[in-house]
């Protein structure tokens, strides 16, 4: 409301509780709060005090005809994609609600910022989608309006008491799109046996409480028209042999039981499949040849997948995370255009080949695998590196043009030397624990460097070179370290570390936003110059330790 009313999120000394009263005599509802803040901007406060009064006056009733008008305008996708909103999503996050929309054939982020710009729902980063209990009083009577007292021929399906009431009697229809069931206590196979008359049925979402069933493999059923099943903890080994998924284009079953998607190795081609997550399942191997058109796989924490099998090149492929796995190699010349790469803690990983140039690759994680070298040359556009943990890691290659690298992490690495080259958009390098690094070249000029950790090497000198937004530098336990060329100007420095060095002169030159100076056990140190005016130095220690 202020927003409207002011043009910012503060409202002018004053009207707060006038801006409360106009909130509440306007329930609440967006729609009507944007267009009362719109009309309310410049006015008086007389304005405001008759306008909260002509408010009183006004029954919900017609309040909520102004929403109606609102969803009456919508076009019939862009209402669909507000039914399974207020009923299916809400509380979902963006990204989640538009692959699961998008899952389901609809153009989801133009259909999405529709909605908000009806005032019908609202868009957070933290939140998801949300939107007023007058709105989802709105959808739900409309989704209940046809068949008030029959659930079973309503499109949409969200109370659990419903739900489990027609797939316990087995009165499902055609009529059913959508299915979100939370906590249930049915059993695996009620569920599955109640879908079996819901042949059109396009997302499924069920989540069964912590209860451990004896599940029977042979009862299993899934619809056919299935595009979008989310189905955690799904108990039984394999897919139903029943299932053709022809038209699935998102799974996701997060600590199933899952060990093969298709019992005895069956190979079904699923041409629509588009987003596989079945992280934390039992899955062992998988086969790209069955997924062709496959943009992302998540297999993070199948502590027993061991082999990915990559049989003809996966052009479409984006998004590979194997957290955890026991693979040890990949080649990446068969997913050629895959963007984020994360092999995190997979400990029996050796060998990452790089036959062919991965222009749309922008990070990849090996941390704590057993890779022992890289070269990144043929990977222009990378911006993050995570090699954190490596042991035996003694070698990185980059390109000669970097310039996209912002991050670059080799903590407990064993590289010895470090030439940064044209890497002028680097945000952050943190080498903590290389006790084998001697050595770093950064380039003449490194604007956005605002985090470089250097503790525990083995670096006698450093040349900061042009870092202007350099924020934190960290040489402590550097023992050998003897001379750090600082710029003349660093504006941004805040934490400077150089615990236990042999540095003998410092300059600080011109470091106005220094906070913390540590140069305790720095038994060679003589001569400290500080700025002028160092006005927010709140830490100085300068301890000879003994």
């Amino acid at each position: 409301m202020s927003k409207y009313a002011f043009g910012r999120e503060i409202p002018d000394q004053g009207y707060e509780e006038l801006l409360r009263k106009v909130v509440h005599y306007a329930a609440g509802l967006p729609l009507t709060i944007k267009v009362l803040g719109s009309h309310l901007c410049g006015r008086t406060e007389n304005e405001w005090v008759d306008t909260i009064e002509r408010l009183k006056t006004i029954p919900l009733e017609k309040t909520l005809k102004r929403l109606e008008i609102s969803y009456n305008g919508l076009e019939n996708d862009e209402k669909v994609i507000f039914f399974d909103v207020v009923c299916i999503l809400k509380g979902e996050m963006k990204d989640d609600s538009i692959r699961i929309l998008e899952s389901c054939g609809f153009n989801a982020q133009i259909g999405l910022r529709v909605l908000e710009q009806k005032s019908l729902i609202t868009i957070s980063d933290n939140d998801g989608l949300r939107f007023h209990y007058h709105i989802k009083e709105m959808g739900w009577n409309i989704v209940h309006g046809l068949h008030p007292l029959e659930p079973s021929k309503h499109t949409r399906l969200w109370i659990k008491e419903e739900i489990e009431d027609i797939l316990v009697n087995e009165l499902g229809t055609e009529v059913t799109r959508s299915i979100k069931l939370k906590y249930t206590s049915l059993q695996p196979t009620t569920i599955m046996r109640g879908l079996r008359k819901m042949r059109e049925l396009r997302f499924l979402s069920v989540h069964i409480g912590d209860i451990v069933w004896a599940v029977d493999e042979v009862s299993q059923y899934l619809p056919d028209a299935l595009q979008s099943l989310y189905w955690p903890q799904y108990p039984f080994r394999s897919l139903p042999q029943t299932f053709q998924a022809n038209k699935l284009v998102n799974l996701e079953m997060v600590w199933s039981n899952i060990s093969e998607l298709w019992e005895g190795g069956e190979k079904k081609v699923l041409n629509k499949l588009r987003f596989i997550d079945l992280k934390y399942s039992k899955l062992e191997t998988f086969d790209l040849s069955m997924t062709p058109n496959l943009e992302k796989l998540n297999l993070e924490g199948c502590c027993d997948f061991f082999k990915l099998h990559i049989p003809v090149e996966r052009p479409k492929l984006k998004f590979l995370t194997l957290i955890g796995s026991k693979v040890s190699n990949l080649n990446l010349g068969m997913i050629p255009h895959l963007m984020k790469l994360n092999l995190d803690g997979c400990n029996e990983f050796v060998k990452l080949h790089l036959p062919v140039e991965c222009p749309n690759l922008k990070s990849i994680d090996l941390s704590g695998s057993k890779v022992s070298n890289l070269n990144l040359r043929m990977i222009p556009n990378l911006k993050v590196l995570h090699i954190e943990g490596c042991k035996e890691f003694a070698e990185l290659y980059l390109p000669v043009e970097c310039s996209s690298l912002k991050f670059l992490y080799l903590c407990g690495s064993k590289v010895g030397k470090l030439n940064l080259g044209n890497t002028q958009h680097l945000e952050k390098l943190n080498c903590e624990g290389c006790n084998e690094f001697v050595e770093l070249h950064l380039p003449v000029e490194c604007p956005k460097l605002k985090f470089l950790n250097l503790k525990g090497s083995m670096v006698s000198n450093l040349n900061l070179g042009m870092t202007p937004h350099l924020e934190e530098l960290n040489l402590s336990g550097c023992y050998d370290f003897v001379e750090l060329h600082m710029p003349i100007e660093c504006p941004k420095l805040k934490f400077l570390n150089l615990k236990g060095s042999m540095v003998s002169i410092l300059n600080l030159g011109m470091t106005p936003h220094l906070e913390d100076l540590n140069l305790s056990g720095c038994g060679e140190f003589v001569e400290l110059h500080m700025p002028v005016e160092c006005p927010k130095l709140k830490f100085l220690n300068l301890k000879v330790l003994r």
